[in-house]
């Protein structure tokens, strides 16, 4: 990129030439690949030949020299045109720079002279075609970077939202599980509290049964008796009313 410093050091002529071989290089990248492949020789070096045409003129024009009618295309004029356009380009057809270059052609110091910056201009163009393209792969790794900053901080924030609702799932579990036991516990109060007083209860009737039977024993020996002492009667008085005893 030496060259393309030195020509910045240079009249204005040439710092625009320069400036739209820039953008004519840059242009290269609007090719598809299939294009690029089997049209960036021609395309390439219908840019390097019109800009080195330029260049060459615009070194002629700083030496007061006559310019061929054929490169009026290439003038300052049409430089300064081109640069103010939105594609900053210099729109001239391969005839435009055939007839031009037959016309430097035919001085020897003309033709060296573009020649010359045909050589550097190509250089410039390859140089900048691998700056592009380094400055692609810095773009594709930046944008690569940032999606991956991006993935990991969703990651992040998808992690710690996960972390925060099992969190509070245990919170509600634990809750569940803590009323769940002390209702358990409450319930085991109270049916243990009810078969006590099932357990008492059952003693009060088992004493009550207890004497009632015993009660009950007591009526049976005293009917027995009362019986017993009818018994006796009757059997007392059968025996007196028999014919044995009238004779008495």
């Amino acid at each position: 990129m030496l060259e393309l410093k030195r020509l910045e050091e240079e009249p204005i002529c040439h710092r625009v030439a320069a400036q739209l071989l820039m953008s004519n290089c840059e242009g290269l990248e609007d090719i598809s690949q299939k294009e690029y492949d089997l049209y960036s020789g021609r395309v390439q070096r219908h840019y390097v030949e019109s800009l080195a045409a330029s260049l060459a003129i615009c070194d002629m024009e700083r030496s007061s020299m006559v310019v061929p009618d054929a490169c009026e295309s290439f003038r300052l004029p049409a430089l300064l045109h081109a640069s103010q356009e939105a594609e900053g380009k210099l729109q001239v057809s391969q005839n435009e720079v055939g007839a031009c270059l037959k016309g430097l052609g035919k001085d020897p110091s003309h033709w060296l002279s573009w020649t010359s910056y045909r050589d550097n201009c190509l250089l410039i163009c390859q140089a900048a075609r691998s700056d592009i393209d380094k400055d692609q792969s810095i773009l594709l790794q930046k944008k690569l970077v940032e999606i991956m900053s991006r993935f990991t901080a969703g990651l992040e924030s998808d992690l710690h939202d996960l972390k925060r609702n099992m969190a509070d799932h245990v919170k509600v579990a634990d809750s569940y599980f803590e009323g769940v036991m002390t209702k358990a516990e409450a319930l085991k109060t109270r049916v243990e509290g009810a078969f006590e007083v099932m357990s008492s209860e059952a003693v009060d009737v088992a004493s009550a049964l207890q004497s009632i039977l015993g009660s009950t024993g007591d009526i049976q020996r005293v009917m027995k008796n009362v019986v017993d002492t009818v018994l006796q009667r009757n059997a007392e008085m059968a025996a007196a009313q028999e014919p044995g005893s009238y004779g008495h």
